[in-house]
């Protein structure tokens, strides 16, 4: 007498044979066998599922739940439980890369043909990358506000959550002209996608971007942030964390709107390309370069280009030990009058094409011992340059014969 599942119902059978002695073995018939691949259950009654906590809590306490369930779907023992209010759906692996959909009773609603282990995931807060985010924000909208606030049960979802979790919500308000993003938890702040580059880039609408609710600790890439957001006046960078971002270049390009800007929280020291970082904030009327740390920024490609507002530049707090590229660095600035450049350090420059082109109104030059002209093109105004003790050189309007690593301040007349 044996118990068997049969492998098509998956019911247990109870069999009875009688074993006949008198028949020897080539005698005995062969028995129909047919082999089942399925692996087998570790209860004979049906498949047993587990859900692993996975870094959660039930409410027990305890780190595992069983449910016991028949082939149809049945809940032969157990019952359901779900961890914590941070569960975000179940995953076949423990590195919740593959999800299993699961019914009310926590059933998979693709069925169960084996035992099954289930490893729950916790909710993440992160949006999607900054161009994914760039193609959510409406075309009509003025304001983004990154908040801690319920979405109201009225509002539109917009899906800005980078793994469909739900952890981050947007909507609008107002005729679509506010666009508020919220994890909808008290405190807990939306967290930037480590790409956050062109995540405003061209909402030339946006009057204002409040940044208090958004946690950029783990950014690495800023390129074109904020870029051809000509609409801003101001822009509070107070609330951000740059210490992991490698990448500023044309952060804020485009900004022409913008008549100041505080750089004073911007970590600088691991980035290493700031082409284009002002080029065409042509509003400011000041720009305090002292708290950036550019010891490992390699290129500063127009950087200030066509910062027509610009009167004066203070240099003194920038390295640029290892810059190989300044071309078009100074381009653009129409209203410089002066420009101190004693403080750069330019021996692994190997480019400076139109460095100084279109600034017609420089008439003072001050150069140091490290700095020396790169080139034959970088364009410094037309005219005769006279150093401190009344020697003459001459500009073409392109290059000059103002000696190289020579500390002196030139003016022209």
């Amino acid at each position: 007498v044996y118990d068997f599942k049969d492998s098509k119902t998956s019911e247990v059978k109870t069999v009875t044979k009688v074993w006949d002695d008198s028949l020897s073995n080539d005698e005995r018939p062969v028995p129909d066998v047919s082999i089942s691949t399925a692996k087998p259950s570790k209860n004979p009654l049906g498949y047993t599922i587990t859900y692993h906590e996975n870094e959660l809590t039930f409410s027990d306490g305890s780190t595992e739940n069983e449910m016991l369930v028949s082939s149809s779907g049945k809940i032969l023992s157990g019952s359901y439980k779900i961890p914590d209010g941070l569960f975000a759906g179940w995953y076949s692996d423990k590195a919740c890369t593959k999800r299993v959909e699961v019914d009310s009773n926590g059933i998979p609603v693709d069925g169960v043909s084996s035992d099954l282990n289930l490893y729950a995931k916790s909710k993440t807060f992160t949006l999607k990358s900054g161009p994914e985010f760039n193609v959510l924000i409406p075309s009509s909208a003025t304001s983004i506000v990154f908040t801690d606030e319920v979405m109201p049960a009225s509002a539109t979802l917009i899906e800005v959550d980078a793994d469909g979790d739900g952890g981050v919500v947007a909507w609008t308000e107002e005729n679509e002209t506010v666009m508020k993003v919220s994890t909808q938890m008290k405190g807990l702040k939306a967290q930037a996608n480590t790409n956050s580059s062109y995540m405003f880039y061209s909402k030339s609408n946006l009057k204002k971007i409040d940044l208090t609710m958004l946690d950029t600790r783990n950014v690495t890439n800023m390129r074109a942030m904020f870029s051809a957001c000509s609409g801003l006046a101001d822009l509070d960078l107070t609330p951000i964390d740059t210490s992991k971002v490698i990448n500023m270049r044309f952060m804020f390009d485009g900004c022409s709107g913008l008549t100041s800007l505080n750089l004073t929280n911007l970590d600088t020291k691991n980035v290493t390309n700031m082409d284009c970082m002002f080029r065409g904030c042509s509003g400011l009327t000041a720009l305090d370069l002292s708290h950036l740390d550019t010891r490992n920024v390699t290129s500063m490609t127009s950087m200030f280009y066509d910062c027509s507002g610009l009167t004066t530049l203070d240099l003194s707090s920038l390295n640029t030990q290892k810059v190989m590229d300044m071309g078009y660095m100074f381009s653009g600035c129409t209203s410089l009058t002066t420009l101190n450049l004693s403080f750069l350090d330019t021996q692994k420059v190997t480019g400076m094409s139109r460095m100084f082109d279109d600034c017609d109104k420089l008439t003072s030059l001050s150069l140091g011992e490290k700095f020396a002209f790169v080139g034959s093109n970088y364009y410094l105004s037309e005219g005769t340059w006279y150093a401190s003790d009344g020697t003459a050189y001459t500009s073409n309007g392109k290059s000059c014969t103002i000696p190289n690593n020579k500390a002196d301040t030139y003016t022209r007349r």
